[in-house]
């Protein structure tokens, strides 16, 4: 009986993994045909169908009418370009706890124009921040701190130097409060004063995701108001070295509207439009 239980066991651990359905097989049969088509436009109209991940053949976390023509050429045998794989979550994953470096910056000293004001403040009562300064230099110290939908340790530096202040980062971690993936953000970002309206913000930091690896993290020209958000530049996310994953690139323009656009680039050049909820910290599809 033991030999057969251990036997038992052993075929569970050495089965294969299922393989990943194909992408535009709605009915699971491992190809892709007219009635798959059909499937993958039941779905988009909001009829009963056989749709499974596999109709969502462009990867925006919907399945549209457009899945349902590509999903038809496909079966014609022409060419679609396919991101099954690819989630708005996985986009998500990325940005939402970044953004949370916003939020970290009002809280340093001579950044955001009501930083003094901000300074102690976190989400949560077992968060805090503390300021030590020393001459032209200060260090604001995070730890546990909630700033939205993610929690931040580490140390902001900031220099005034003859070129201009410059903020530095150094091992500041950034950890998304529900899925617990980690950001942990290195380099400099140069700060400029704009007379009436905010700080101007450039540079480039370099991030070590607890999932995909290190990327690159461009700030073009960002506005950082007095009240700590972003009305002006580009945010630029370059994933094209992690390791895994479908996405290449992502850029978010900031304004001052509630919706911002952001364009997500694949590793197939495909690019995926999104709008980012800026009260949310999160990205939508634009439909």
């Amino acid at each position: 009986m033991n030999e057969l239980l251990l036997a038992c066991i052993l075929g569970i651990l050495v089965v294969a993994p299922a393989a990943a359905q194909t992408c535009g097989d709605a009915t699971g049969d491992d190809t892709v045909t007219v009635t798959d088509g059909v499937q993958a436009l039941r779905e988009a109209a909001g009829l009963s169908s056989a749709c499974d991940e596999g109709c969502d053949v462009d990867g925006s976390g919907a399945v549209t009418v457009s899945d349902g023509v590509n999903v038809l050429r496909k079966a014609a045998g022409l060419a679609i370009n396919e991101a099954c794989e690819f989630t708005g979550q996985e986009a998500n994953g990325v940005v939402t706890p970044s953004l949370s470096v916003f939020g970290a910056m009002t809280k340093v000293p001579g950044v955001g124009e009501n930083a003094l004001a901000a300074a102690g403040e976190c989400d949560n009562a077992e968060g805090s921040i503390a300021t030590v300064g020393f001459g032209n230099s200060s260090a604001t110290t995070f730890t546990a701190c909630r700033l939205g939908p993610a929690i931040v340790d580490g140390t902001i530096g900031r220099a005034v130097l003859a070129q201009g202040v410059v903020l530095g980062f150094d091992d500041f971690r950034v950890t998304h409060a529900e899925t617990g993936e980690t950001h942990t953000i290195d380099g400099q970002l140069g700060v400029s004063d704009v007379q009436g309206t905010g700080k101007r913000i450039a540079g480039t930091l370099t991030v070590i995701s607890s999932k995909r690896g290190s990327f690159t993290l461009l700030f073009q020209r960002i506005l950082l108001a007095g009240d700590g958000s972003v009305r002006q530049g580009s945010l630029i996310y370059d994933l094209s070295k992690t390791t895994g994953g479908t996405i290449a690139r992502i850029q978010i323009d900031f304004s001052d509207a509630a919706l911002l656009p952001a364009v997500v680039t694949l590793r197939t050049q495909q690019v995926k439009q999104f709008l980012l909820d800026r009260n949310a910290g999160v990205l939508l599809p634009a439909v």
